[in-house]
Formats: C-alpha cells, sequence, structure tokens
C-alpha cells in the first residue's frame, strides 16, 4: 500500500498532475452554550502532511440526515485558533473566549435547505487550509456555528441533522517542490 502511494506521489510530481484526497474529521466535538445553541468542532490531521503542495480546492463536506423541517439553515465554517482537548473543552473551558477561539475573518459559508434529507453538504475552506499548510493560520480544526449575527450557535435540535462524524476533508491539490526557507 505504501509503495502505491509513493509511486503515485512521484508520478503526480513528474507529471504535474493534480491529486485528491478525502480525510475522515477527527475529534469531532458538540459544545453547547445553555441556552439552546451549539457548535461542532473537528480536527483534520492530513493538513500537516501536505507541504510542498498547491491546493486548487478544499472543502469541509458531511451529510445532512433525518427529519426534515420546513425551513433553512445558514452555517459559517471558521478555523479554530486556539489548541484544544475534546475531553476537555466546554463553551467555557479551554478557551480565552466562551464559544470557542476562532478566526472570524475567514469563514466558509452554506444555505441548507432542511426540508430535503438525505443530502450531502459541502463548504469551501480553500483559503483556511492553504493558510494552514503555509503555517500562516494554527492547524487546530475548524468550527462550525451559525452567522454571527443569527445567534451564538446552532441550534440544538438541528444537531442531529448535521452528521459531521460521518464528515470528510475533500482536497485537490499537485505536489510542487519545497519553497524557499521561511524566516521566522
Amino acid at each position: 500500500m505504501i509503495r502505491w502511494v509513493i509511486a503515485i506521489m512521484v508520478l503526480c510530481v513528474q507529471s504535474g498532475l493534480a491529486a485528491s484526497r478525502s480525510v475522515a474529521l477527527e475529534d469531532v466535538t458538540v459544545i453547547q452554550n445553555g441556552r439552546g445553541e451549539a457548535r461542532l468542532l473537528c480536527r483534520h490531521a492530513e493538513i500537516g502532511s501536505m507541504e510542498n503542495t498547491a491546493v486548487s480546492s478544499a472543502s469541509l463536506t458531511f451529510p445532512i440526515q433525518g427529519d426534515t423541517v420546513s425551513r433553512g439553515l445558514s452555517l459559517r465554517v471558521y478555523p479554530i485558533l486556539t489548541a484544544w482537548d475534546p475531553e476537555n473543552v466546554s463553551w467555557i473551558d479551554g478557551w480565552d473566549e466562551p464559544g470557542g477561539d476562532f478566526d472570524r475573518g475567514y469563514g466558509g459559508a452554506v444555505d441548507i435547505d432542511l426540508s430535503t434529507a438525505p443530502q450531502t453538504v459541502s463548504v469551501d475552506v480553500l483559503p483556511m487550509v492553504r493558510e494552514a499548510i503555509l503555517g500562516d493560520m494554527p492547524r487546530n480544526g475548524f468550527l462550525v456555528t451559525v452567522p454571527l449575527h443569527q445567534g451564538d450557535g446552532i441550534p440544538v435540535d438541528d444537531l442531529a441533522r448535521l452528521n459531521l462524524g460521518a464528515g470528510s476533508l475533500d482536497v485537490t491539490y499537485r505536489v510542487v517542490g519545497p519553497g524557499p526557507a521561511r524566516r521566522e
């Protein structure tokens, strides 16, 4: 198996072909604010192994399932700025700011029609993945919530519909030579 992966990577480097990688999300964790709202946290360990790549697309993909309702749900995906432990994190604990330390300047967005299930949702996270690969953004994972002007988090009643545990980070990239040494 390892030989095949190395052979494919060598072929991609030699030919400049794009490759795709779909990686399961890890440490999917729910934090709740006690007022019926929640945020979802997840990690993506593979980004650390993607140095020397040029990423052309990256999306967080997960299924929507369960009972349908006649309304929509808007979600935003933000990069988490602080290291966190799924065993010891809550809305308050583990953060400088309640609800999670995340970069509000970045955010992939998706509007979901909850009247259709099952369905698969993809959120563009390309800018966040590129920044993480370059080392310009911490590699602490993603935080999924509603747009900040709509509340503090996803309605708890909708959590069962969002199957982030079955989600993946899907990346299309090509391998490039090592870049210049980074200055600190």
